[in-house]
């Protein structure tokens, strides 16, 4: 298997506008009608987002619409993580990923810059976790967002090599408890 070095380049699955549709917040006419809006503009050299057009024209909620851009973004970084995950031999294979939040950090014209905080879990043991954060950027130009995911599994693999212990029943096979080691120290 290769991986690719630095930053990954995720496409998002759908348009903005598609996923506005598939999830009940606006119409195809209203998408179609922001969208021959937007292009009317980009052509005066203004350039405004299909969301804030369609807040604007047409009174879609502005959160609703934020959150379901985030929740695609971020389901599409958790696909290819655990895609990643499953197949790297160094990781358990069934380690769960589930985001916590995110958040943006800064808001340009074409560029959103944010974090997202991964909770990873063993498959064995629920109780050995470790949080993992991801940076990423978000491009409005090609709707696809950048996001370091090789450094993403270096980072799980440090977190599994912290979080592993030694159950007491493995240090009574060892003959020695971990406390009897940390008391000679």
């Amino acid at each position: 298997m290769v991986l690719c070095i630095g930053m990954t380049h995720i496409p998002l699955t759908a348009r903005f506008g598609e996923l506005l549709i598939e999830k009940g917040l606006a119409t195809p006419r209203q998408v179609d009608q922001a969208l021959s809006r937007q292009k009317a503009l980009h052509l005066q050299h203004r350039h405004i987002r299909i969301g804030d057009l369609l807040h604007s024209e047409c009174g879609i909620d502005r959160n609703a619409m934020e959150e379901v851009f985030l929740s695609d973004l971020f389901s599409q970084i958790l696909l290819r993580l655990r895609g990643l995950i499953a197949a790297d031999a160094d990781i358990p294979a069934h380690l769960s990923c589930t985001l916590i939040q995110a958040r943006i950090l800064q808001e340009g014209t074409d560029i959103l810059q944010g974090e997202a905080d991964i909770h990873i879990v063993f498959p064995d043991n629920q109780e050995q976790t470790f949080l993992l954060t991801l940076p990423f950027d978000f491009r409005f130009s090609d709707h696809s967002t950048s996001i370091d995911l090789p450094e993403a599994i270096d980072q799980i693999k440090n977190g599994l090599n912290d979080a592993i212990t030694i159950s007491p029943s493995e240090q009574r096979t060892l003959g020695i408890t971990i406390a009897s080691l940390k008391s000679e120290t």
